[in-house]
């Protein structure tokens, strides 16, 4: 994992990408695990393989369906690949997370990111505002609101 890692940072993406493909299916403890799909996934999406990337994503959702980092890569490749409507379910999602969990990395994101992803897809800021007040107010499984 360290070797994948340090090709990321160096722009290795291939060489990257086969290490990590490597480790998808050996026995390895369940956070390097996800930490392997994360780092796919970011390698696909810095090669522009948004269709590669969004498969991966989603290939680890039933593993870890509610991890933040997982859910602004499919928002990232959505957005990439003109899905305005995988794009806002994402970023719902991602706004109803942030309001169990609250990572600040990750509301950042949503503040920065997803307006910019936004943008790229053609959206209105309203509309996004709007995905995200509705995310902010969906029941948790818990039944409690955000604004509980």
């Amino acid at each position: 994992m360290a070797l994948a890692l340090h090709h990321i940072h160096t722009g290795q993406l291939t060489d990257a990408e086969q290490l990590l493909r490597g480790l998808v299916d050996t026995d390895i403890p369940a956070i390097t695990r996800q930490n392997v799909f994360r780092n796919l996934t970011l390698v696909l999406l810095r090669q522009e393989r948004w269709d590669d990337a969004l498969g991966v994503a989603e290939s680890s959702a039933a593993d870890w369906p509610d991890d933040p980092v997982r859910v602004m890569n499919v928002c990232y490749a959505t957005a990439r690949l003109g899905d305005a409507e995988g794009f806002e379910a994402h970023a719902r999602r991602l706004v109803a997370i942030q309001a169990r969990e609250q990572h600040p990395r990750v509301s950042t994101w949503i503040d920065e990111e997803l307006p910019r992803l936004a943008d790229v897809l053609g959206l209105s800021r309203e509309s996004l505002d709007n995905a995200i007040a509705s995310a902010r107010t969906e029941r948790a499984p818990n039944g409690k609101t955000d604004e509980d």
